[in-house]
């Protein structure tokens, strides 16, 4: 509401018109949703990433836990 001009927004389609505030708005709503997808992937990622380290570490924690058990045999 503090910057009420219009301003001509070219784009590939057309042309439109919309006043300042409008558009700051517009485009601080769209970085904020790109960014927020932008997140959610790489939160998806790093968890799947997590996940399959785990399930490695419990592999070998578990091989270790079988090689203590098995006796040692005399040379």
């Amino acid at each position: 509401s503090i910057n009420p001009g219009e301003v001509s927004v070219h784009y590939y389609f057309g042309e439109i018109q919309l006043p300042m505030g409008v558009l700051i708005l517009g485009v601080l709503g769209i970085g904020i949703i790109i960014g927020i997808i932008v997140s959610l992937i790489m939160f998806i990622r790093i968890k799947h990433e997590n996940a399959t380290l785990r399930r490695k570490a419990d592999l070998v924690n578990e091989e270790v836990k079988n090689l203590r058990t098995i006796p040692l045999k005399d040379r």
